[in-house]
């Protein structure tokens, strides 16, 4: 009885990290074609020194990475995923940095698991980690690409 249970659980987890990994890959894939489409600029897995995260949780992000930068309406953005810790206690954002006075994320209606800080000139847009749950993950391709466009 013990073996079944094993081997079921043994597939779940297979199935769990399929399913990551096939998600990450078509991500990476996407990314340079959203880069394209709306001709952004690489910046590899570097931040741009002119932005700033003081104050912000990406301020101490482990990693970062897919990091673009680029202009819609005049605004002046980055965006990026990062990694908040290391590991199992670790979790995964995509940032949206808007060189901006005012709040230009409110063009397209957000869910309440979002939020805006202000860093400087910098509007960041980001889901927050809520206590012990990471929540959201990294912001879909389609989600992305519709808040990057709708900016101001």
């Amino acid at each position: 009885m013990a073996n079944w249970f094993v081997g079921l659980w043994m597939t779940l987890i297979g199935c769990f990290i399929v399913w990551s990994l096939w998600a990450d890959w078509k991500r990476n894939r996407m990314m340079p074609i959203l880069m394209s489409s709306l001709g952004l600029k690489s910046w590899g897995s570097r931040l741009p020194p002119e932005l700033s995260l003081t104050g912000t949780p990406m301020a101490h992000a482990s990693a970062t990475w897919n990091v673009m930068e680029g202009e819609r309406n005049g605004i002046p953005f980055v965006v990026f995923d990062c990694r908040m810790g290391a590991g199992k206690s670790s979790w995964r954002r995509t940032v949206i940095a808007a060189r901006s006075g005012r709040d230009v994320f409110a063009a397209v209606p957000s869910e309440s698991s979002y939020t805006v800080d202000r860093c400087g000139d910098w509007m960041i847009f980001y889901a927050p980690k809520r206590g012990f749950i990471a929540g959201r993950s990294l912001m879909p391709i389609s989600e992305l690409e519709a808040r990057l466009s709708s900016l101001g």
